[in-house]
């Protein structure tokens, strides 16, 4: 199973001195299970991308088909959000229900389950994104931290029963602890319930650490696409599209330089850490 976006173009006011053209006969797909990171300046046509691959959006020339079913088939589109939950930059903006356990119960509702059915579904959403119901169901949306809220949005996403989770910088504008629990969250998620999720983001380090393939996006085209060792290899290319390498991996590099045996296909501190010391043990200056 998978979304397969096939030779996808896209142009906002066709036909207009504002024609714009933001996807450029794209094709790539996702399979399931898998955690891909779709990475590339703004405007390079990330957002209007993941749009399409539930329908929000349908292409002007090609396809996507999730599980083998267009998009562009009208009675099939409810089944197909269902299928791809997608969280938008500040989801909690989109928070409206007096409680907690109402706004995540708002979907489910609308696909017609049974009062127990989604009672069910938003206990476990919650669990699921690491808060407990007995605690937060009643509580008011906007009473929360920042990122409890935006727990609480990708939990009403969740309860959906979604296979492809689509998250549009789900960590922007969080201070450093909310950041790191809601990307643990999403990681823990990835593993649990196998979701393919497909991570948008301007942080190196973030999709260094999470994902297993990168797409690197520039004036509506995919440039680069590889697993994220051999992307963040080609430092160069980035560079010329205007992107760089997680920290590490540039300092990796520049260790290199003097010490060839160090090798520059670091992603984390973690995998730094062993290299440095070895080397430092080799020299005498442990």
């Amino acid at each position: 199973m998978s979304i397969e976006v096939q030779n996808v173009s896209f142009t906002y006011q066709p036909g207009t001195p504002f024609a714009a053209t933001v996807l450029d006969r794209i094709s790539v797909t996702i399979h399931e299970g898998e955690f891909v990171g779709l990475i590339g300046h703004t405007g390079s046509g990330k957002s209007t991308l993941i749009q399409h691959l539930n329908g929000l959006l349908l292409p002007e020339q090609g396809r996507v088909l999730v599980d083998g079913t267009d998009t562009k088939n009208k009675s099939a589109r409810r089944a197909i959000r269902q299928k791809v939950g997608l969280v938008f930059q500040y989801p909690e903006h989109q928070l409206f229900e007096e409680t907690v356990a109402k706004d995540i119960a708002f979907g489910p509702r609308n696909l017609g389950l049974s009062e127990d059915e989604i009672e069910e579904r938003v206990n476990n959403a919650l669990l699921t994104v690491g808060l407990p119901p007995a605690k937060y169901a009643q509580r008011s949306p906007f009473d929360l931290s920042g990122g409890e809220m935006r727990r609480v949005a990708i939990a009403g996403v969740l309860a959906m029963g979604p296979s492809y989770l689509v998250l549009d910088e789900p960590t922007a504008g969080l201070d450093p602890r909310g950041r790191d629990e809601i990307l643990g969250q999403i990681a823990q998620l990835q593993q649990e319930q196998d979701l393919a999720v497909l991570l948008v983001s301007h942080s190196m380090e973030d999709v260094a650490r999470l994902v297993d393939r990168l797409l690197i996006m520039y004036r509506g085209q995919i440039k680069v696409t590889g697993s994220t060792r051999e992307v963040f290899q080609q430092a160069e290319q980035l560079k010329q599209l205007g992107l760089g390498i997680p920290q590490i991996t540039e300092f990796m590099r520049s260790l290199n330089q003097v010490a060839p045996e160090v090798r520059t296909d670091i992603l984390t501190v973690d995998e730094a850490v062993p290299e440095i010391l070895a080397y430092l043990g080799g020299t005498g200056h442990a």
